[in-house]
């Protein structure tokens, strides 16, 4: 039975009625030796309907359908026989809808952003969502008003989970949200929102929510990439691995382990993860898990400037700034150059004091720039895309917050932000203010005598 079941030119088991195309036109009955998906569809036919996935008609009780009232109308229909019962599927179902999240802010591609005193839906923006039947597997990514559309069809309701890998519109930017132990990424974090309509089906992600931090880091970063295009900045590493943590104890940092060769940072986390974890028997399989940004997000809530919303943008704002930074020195410099150059600043925060320690230690001058120019630029889009309050410089004398002022009076000379960040390839006070010279010659003594206060 099942060999003639599957000899379909001579089965007396199965056989296709009619077909319709996607345009509605009928279709001639389907030849076997023509149609090579011919044996899935008879193997897909006899699952829903020995499992139950059929609705019977009322009317007749020996037809059956996989077809949902309410639904938007499939683009073709295949009846079939099989077993003496009468099937009509409905194919050709795209999975679409709209994913969003309870949040206090957004911004445009455009720059234009809206900050709320209490939680409001927003979009959530170039995230993945999976969907998997027994038969079909695919995803789709949301845009950036959060609207999703599977380009596979599909004929049971799928299951649909978020991954949050995500990704820019013009996908040359991406980056996966993973879950960390000791700031080790483990795998790509996911929520899943169980067997949903083929049709369509919208979700709104709120604060009770497991990945609600997740969702809002991922519009951070999405939101980051307008950012750098409209201020005329580089963006970040292409592909980012992003330990996300919710019990990071407040720790952040941009070790950028998947994009560069860091040979200090990389042997004291060896080091340390095969002392304290029998997971990991390899310093290979550990470097594998390292991650380019670590997060701390799990003490995040509401829009408390200093444990809310707020915060969690400076920080990510901070990080991804330092990614841009050593993008930028790679793009003119190359890997190697770029390599040794972030070497310097990791190795060195990783064993002096307070992370920064202070002036006349190791790298100071290059840890000065690299860390100043991150805080300048997190003071500056707070200003500009969170909170609206004019920035007028931070006035600090601790190192290094001090060089974000170093930054700013440099700009109000009238040296571009563009051109401030190109020339940080530098890595001591004295060839920085040589490379400025260089685009601004006409500056020359306000740049001299500006850095000089910092030297």
């Amino acid at each position: 039975m099942l060999e003639e079941l599957f000899i379909l030119e001579h089965s007396p088991y199965y056989s296709v009625e009619t077909e319709t195309d996607e345009n509605g036109i009928q279709k001639a009955k389907s030849i076997a030796a023509q149609n090579t998906n011919e044996a899935l569809r008879v193997v897909q036919t006899v699952s829903l309907y020995l499992t139950g996935n059929l609705k019977q008609d009322n009317k007749d009780k020996n037809t059956y359908t996989n077809n949902v009232k309410g639904m938007q109308k499939a683009k073709s229909y295949v009846t079939v026989r099989i077993f003496g019962k009468t099937i009509i599927l409905a194919t050709f179902y795209y999975p679409s809808g709209f994913l969003k999240i309870k949040a206090y802010h957004t911004m445009k591609e455009n720059g234009v952003y809206t900050t709320q005193p209490t939680a409001v839906e927003v979009p959530l923006k170039g995230i993945k969502m999976h969907f998997l039947t027994w038969f079909e597997w695919g995803s789709a990514y949301t845009n950036e008003y959060g609207y999703y559309k599977s380009d596979e069809s599909y004929i049971l309701d799928p299951i649909h989970t978020i991954y949050f890998s995500g990704r820019t519109k013009d996908q040359k930017n991406s980056w996966d949200m993973d879950r960390a132990i000791w700031g080790l990424c483990l795998w790509v974090q996911k929520l899943c929102l169980g067997v949903q309509s083929k049709d369509d089906y919208n979700a709104t992600i709120d604060e009770t929510s497991d990945a609600w931090d997740a969702c809002i880091a991922n519009n951070i970063f999405y939101e980051y990439m307008a950012i750098c295009d409209r201020e005329g900045l580089t963006r970040p590493c292409p592909n980012l691995k992003v330990a996300l943590s919710a019990n990071g104890g407040g720790l952040n940092g941009t070790p950028l382990l998947q994009n560069h060769l860091n040979i200090y940072a990389s042997a004291i986390i060896a080091h340390l993860a095969i002392s304290f974890s029998p997971l990991f028997a390899s310093s290979i399989a550990l470097l594998a898990a390292a991650p380019d940004i670590v997060i701390s997000t799990g003490w995040i809530s509401g829009n408390n400037l200093i444990t809310g919303f707020p915060f969690l943008y400076r920080n990510i704002w901070h990080e991804l700034t330092h990614a841009s930074n050593y993008q930028c020195v790679e793009q003119q410099k190359g890997y190697w150059y770029a390599s040794c150059y972030w070497s310097d600043v990791v190795g060195s925060e990783i064993v002096l004091d307070n992370i920064y320690g202070k002036e006349g230690d190791m790298n100071w001058e290059q840890i000065a720039m690299v860390e100043g120019w991150a805080f300048y630029n997190e003071k500056r889009y707070e200003s500009k895309f969170l909170n609206g309050k004019e920035y007028n410089g931070y006035n600090q004398t601790n190192y290094p917050m001090s060089y974000i002022d170093m930054f700013y009076n440099l700009n109000l000379i009238g040296c571009s932000n563009t051109n401030l960040e190109k020339c940080l390839t530098a890595k001591t006070l004295a060839n920085y203010r040589d490379l400025l010279i260089e685009i601004y010659p006409w500056f020359t003594t306000q740049i001299t005598d500006k850095i000089k206060e910092y030297e």
